[in-house]
């Protein structure tokens, strides 16, 4: 599902070259759960971002479900993320604007769904926010907004999801819940699930745990 060749990501010319990605490979199977560990600094964020799609490598392959997305446009990359590609953010990145169902219902209606409501509200009730719909980001709690997150996430039934530090800015129980509702949608749902974490506990609730240390992925 996730092919990484000989990723390279630097920045600066010459002797003021400085390269964050040191040219990393790795695969992640269908179905699959990676978590990428290291501490700040690392480069792990960056290569989420990379592989995501979200930023460009200097040099190096990315290839999703066969497509090699450092070779499209903008737009095409775009429309890749669209139609195969799920985020969950450390701060939600909810639209403070809408309610909990109309932003379930975004990347459904981005797709050109005509029942994205009757889906929103299936995915809403699905991660225990049922009765919530209409509630705006502002008068949920933050385990409430981040399983918002978790439904526009898996709602379009993305074939890979990119999850940034999903339970950074929540507390021990309810990160806990959050973690588990994460791993049974990702089971229910067979999507490919990668991680950014720094949170041990949830690193080993996936498959496998990629270590990354100055740019590089740790072997030892």
């Amino acid at each position: 599902m996730l092919k990484v060749e000989n990723l390279i990501k630097s920045f600066g010319k010459g002797n003021d070259t400085l390269e964050i990605i040191k040219d990393i490979s790795f695969e992640v199977k269908k179905g699959e759960s990676v978590a990428i560990v290291g501490t700040s600094g690392s480069g792990k964020t960056t290569l989420l971002g990379l592989t995501a799609g979200l930023d460009n490598p200097t040099s190096g392959k990315v290839i999703i479900d066969d497509i090699d997305i450092t070779t499209l446009s903008e737009n095409d990359k775009a429309d890749i993320r669209n139609q195969k590609i799920g985020f969950i953010f450390q701060n939600f990145q909810l639209l403070p604007s809408l309610t909990a169902l109309e932003n379930v219902m975004t990347p459904l209606e981005l797709q050109g769904q005509s029942d994205a409501k009757s889906k929103a509200k299936e995915m809403l009730k699905e991660v225990g926010l049922d009765g919530r719909e209409h509630h705006y980001p502002n008068q949920l709690s933050g385990g409430e907004q981040q399983r918002v997150a978790l439904a526009r996430a898996f709602v379009t039934t993305p074939k890979i999801l990119f999850a940034d530090e999903p339970t950074g800015n929540l507390d021990e129980e309810t990160s806990l819940h959050v973690e588990n509702l994460l791993f049974e949608l990702n089971k229910n749902h067979h999507t490919t699930l990668v991680i950014v974490t720094h949170d041990p506990q949830l690193a080993q609730k996936a498959d496998r745990i990629l270590k990354v240390r100055d740019g590089k992925i740790d072997v030892n």
